[in-house]
């Protein structure tokens, strides 16, 4: 019973009745069993506003009889429960009362006639004539014949009574068993309980779909669309298409093919009026029969953002350390530098940076991109002498999950796949080997990668720097490089030139070097003096840049008083000499073939590398060079 309490509690029940002798009972019966009901007077067409109104305020089912409930079914679109109509038993209690009138009886008959009526007028020793009616008029009209036959006495409801007052004719109104009441309002609370769950999971699954990114259409087996999402109204800009044919309201979808072929088409990419999106259109089977079909679609634009969001999430810390501002320079040719970089920073094209090791061509090319229309993408660098060819090779084109030995469990993007819409700097591009050369190829050519393991190309939108300190035309003449490659790298081309060829900058660079390693050492160091600033800029500087800074520290952690200046100085740069006599014999450390330093076993290659301010992988570099162009 408390379950029972508890879900004639949930819901709101009415009744609308032409019998107020009936709906005084039913009053009492729902009081009896504590059971709310909203009692209402009405009758056949006249019940349709009332069961508006009803519906209006909330009322979730209507019990009503007969004939005024199939009007109102048709009307409301709350559930309406019918109390089920008189069979003839039923009316063998009105009959005997309207028997006290006369034995000729008239009954209102809903629809249709009853049958038995023979029985109960052999029994009863009456005549019954049944008015079958469908609505008000044919109520009426019904009564008047009856009473022109003759008939004593007459059945009916509360309109029929009324009839029949303005006709003179004695009424009967129909009795009803508290069963049949009772069992009209559990099923009218049953109803409602069912719905009222059904609405409730209705609004879930609206709010569901609702909730997702993307459109959503789906349509039954004759093709009118049975759900059409928030997503997809906005997004087509179609409003009610719920109940219509779906090619009324989106031809260009192709739902409809779906229907007939039973195959599904994933991924297509279309233009309906001015939007372009990318769709899943997949049919729906039942027992091998195809009875519907479902549409999934999302703005391929807003694809686009969400795809470059989730490659920024990867590319986190890939951004710019350097501008042109961090460039120190009075020279011509430096200047001359950073115009052809202002300049080739504008355009999309491959850019190639030339110059010897330690000239500063990561500088620029971290300067290229922030001056670029890719300054807000990512800036992916990566020296490609620094790994082995099948390490180097995995990191810029990625791999899938399982691609060999060793790779992470769900695969990896490589660095052209983070870096899209952004650049990508290749530093020692004369170092990759024949196999990278042709996957770099067609990601300059085509615009896209393949996974190691993979079997999808993947777009990328990229700007490719390059550098490099060795001949690359040399490499392609000795058949190191390809030529197709060499051509797609040097399109635009940026030469750096070497310390020695620049040496107005060089009291700049000391004068800045020495304030960066003051303040790292906290050691502060007033200015050189000329004549000690004459030492630097005698000095041939091999390794560029890179060798002056590694210099200039060294002095910052020896130089304790300025009195000692001068003679740091000296050791520092007779060192150097020291270093250049036993590599380079009698030769300009410019001059002097690599080989030649290399042979001499007074001196490790890590010593040689640090005074030229270069890596030892660099260094083992120009030595090969220098082999293979002997033979």
């Amino acid at each position: 019973m408390a379950e029972e309490s508890s879900a004639e509690n949930r819901v709101r029940i009415a009744m609308i009745s032409s019998n107020v002798r009936l709906a005084e009972r039913v009053r009492k019966i729902a009081d009896r069993r504590a059971i709310p009901i909203e009692i209402r007077i009405g009758t056949l067409e006249a019940a349709i506003p009332v069961g508006r109104q009803l519906e209006a305020e909330g009322i979730e089912a209507i019990i009503c009889r007969g004939g005024t409930s199939d009007i109102l079914k048709r009307a409301v679109s709350v559930p309406v429960v019918s109390i089920p109509l008189l069979s003839t038993f039923d009316l063998l209690e009105d009959i005997s009362e309207a028997a006290k009138f006369g034995s000729h009886i008239g009954v209102s008959v809903y629809n249709e006639p009853l049958t038995g009526v023979d029985i109960i007028e052999k029994l009863l020793h009456v005549k019954i004539k049944q008015v079958i009616y469908t609505d008000s008029e044919n109520l009426f009209d019904g009564i008047q014949r009856a009473k022109k036959e003759g008939i004593d006495v007459y059945i009916g409801g509360n309109f029929a009574s009324e009839i029949c007052r303005a006709l003179g004719l004695p009424c009967v109104y129909f009795g009803i068993s508290e069963e049949r009441v009772v069992n009209a309002i559990n099923e009218a609370i049953s109803i409602a309980c069912v719905r009222r769950e059904e609405k409730e999971k209705t609004k879930r699954v609206e709010a569901i779909l609702n909730s997702v990114s993307e459109g959503m259409i789906a349509i039954d087996g004759h093709g009118r669309i049975s759900l059409f999402n928030q997503v997809a109204e906005e997004l087509l800009g179609v409003k009610g298409g719920l109940g219509r044919h779906v090619d009324e309201v989106v031809p260009e979808m192709g739902l409809c093919e779906i229907l007939r072929t039973g195959k599904p088409r994933l991924q297509k990419l279309q233009k309906i009026g001015e939007v372009q999106i990318l769709a899943n259109l997949v049919p729906v089977h039942l027992d091998r029969k195809v009875i519907g079909a479902t549409a999934s679609f999302s703005d391929v634009s807003k694809v686009m953002r969400a795809e470059q969001k989730v490659r920024r999430s990867f590319t986190k810390g890939f951004v710019t350390q350097y501008t042109l501002e961090d460039v120190i320079c009075q020279s011509p040719v430096m200047k001359r530098v950073l115009t052809k970089t202002r300049q080739f920073s504008l355009s999309d094209s491959t850019i190639l940076i030339t110059g010897e090791s330690g000239t500063g061509k990561e500088l620029i090319a971290h300067s290229i991109h922030s001056l670029s229309p890719r300054e807000k993408g990512p800036f992916v660098a990566i020296n490609c002498s620094a790994l082995p060819e099948n390490l180097l090779e995995s990191e810029l084109f990625g791999y899938e999950d399982g691609a060999f030995t060793g790779a992470r469990k769900g695969g990896k993007p490589g660095l052209f796949e983070l870096a899209h819409q952004g650049s990508v700097f290749l530093d020692e591009i004369g170092s990759v080997s024949a196999t990278v050369q042709s996957r770099l190829l067609r990601v300059l050519q085509q615009k896209e990668v393949m996974r190691i393991g993979g079997d999808r190309i993947i777009p990328v939108d990229v700007r490719v720097i390059a550098a490099t300190n060795v001949d690359l035309l040399q490499m392609v003449k000795q058949g190191q490089m390809r030529m197709d490659l060499y051509f797609r790298l040097n399109i635009l081309r940026i030469h750096l030139p070497p310390l020695r060829e620049r040496k107005e900058d060089i009291p700049l660079l000391v004068g800045e070097f020495l304030a960066q390693q003051s303040e790292r050492y906290a050691k502060p160091l007033p200015h050189l003096p000329e004549k000690l600033m004459q030492r630097f800029l005698a000095h041939s500087w091999p390794g560029n840049i890179r060798e002056l800074i590694n210099h200039i520290e060294k002095f910052v952690l020896m130089a304790d008083t300025p009195d000692r200046y001068g003679e740091v100085l000296d050791k520092l740069f007779e060192e150097c000499l020291t270093l250049e006599r036993i590599l380079f014999g009698q030769e300009e450390p410019e001059t002097a073939p690599l080989k030649g330093r290399l042979g001499n076993p007074l001196y490790k290659k890590k010593a040689i590398a640090k005074m030229m301010g270069v890596s030892r992988t660099t260094l083992w570099r120009r030595e090969q060079k220098e082999m293979q162009h002997e033979t």
